[in-house]
């Protein structure tokens, strides 16, 4: 869903931002990592900085009078003491209806990350799941396909 907003250039919705990033945080949630991993989608050239406080103040100037969409991928880690530091230039910067949008497959993450409100996905039916599953899916057109569907259909299963 994120990736599509995101990449739905066409939208009247996404035409708004001055700005936009996709940045995959992943298991390990470093604050200077990740922080200069956004500037680097923002802004065109180059940034030699190192120290924490230099990229913040990087990442506050790109964002200043601008409105912006920034999506954080795959969100592990639940310290809030690094997101605070981490959000700052945001919730300092950018103008009126700048988004950070975060996506994460644990609930407590949602709790460390300030002004946030989760939404939750409800799970799609395992037989909606699986036309999407045998869609992508290449299943040969003779022998051997019933087989293969027994097996893609466990794979579905197992994934709930």
């Amino acid at each position: 869903l994120a990736q599509w907003l995101y990449n739905n250039n066409e939208e009247e919705f996404m035409k708004e931002f001055d700005l936009k990033a996709w940045v995959c945080v992943s298991e390990k949630f470093e604050v200077v990592e990740t922080t200069r991993n956004v500037i680097k989608q923002i802004h065109v050239g180059t940034y030699s900085l190192d120290d924490f406080n230099s990229l913040q103040n990087a990442l506050k100037e790109q964002l200043s009078n601008k409105k912006f969409f920034i999506v954080l991928d795959d969100v592990w880690s639940d310290d809030g003491d690094k997101w605070s530091n981490f959000m700052t230039p945001f919730q300092q910067n950018g103008n009126k209806g700048s988004i950070v949008l975060l996506t994460t497959r644990e609930e407590n993450v949602a709790s460390a990350v300030q002004n946030c409100h989760p939404y939750f996905l409800r799970k799609l039916s395992e037989d909606y799941c699986w036309s999407v599953f045998a869609e992508n899916a290449s299943f040969p057109q003779s022998n051997g396909r019933a087989a293969l569907e027994e097996i893609g259909r466990k794979i579905v299963k197992k994934c709930d």
